[in-house]
């Protein structure tokens, strides 16, 4: 049984380690004004199996998603022009 979590609206940044090894976290929402996702933001996700990133992301710093071993699919937008290591 996995844990859901919905950001609030205001949250601009999902800042380095912010929930790595988070290992029951199985959904995030993330607010449409995130414009990056930090190094290791979602690294040991391993229930982690679907993201959608909002249209406003521009940058994924490096192993955001290291060793999330169920995360199947990840909505990028058009927008992202840096995705790190």
């Amino acid at each position: 049984m996995g844990v859901s979590i919905r950001l609030p609206d205001g949250v601009s940044k999902i800042g380095d380690y912010a929930f790595r090894n988070c290992k029951l976290l199985s959904s995030i929402h993330l607010p449409d004004g995130v414009t990056e996702i930090g190094d290791y933001a979602f690294s040991s996700c391993i229930l982690l199996s679907y993201i959608r990133l909002p249209n406003g992301v521009t940058e994924i710093s490096g192993s955001a998603f290291l060793n999330c071993k169920s995360l199947s699919s990840i909505h990028l937008p058009d927008r992202v022009t840096e995705i790190g290591d």
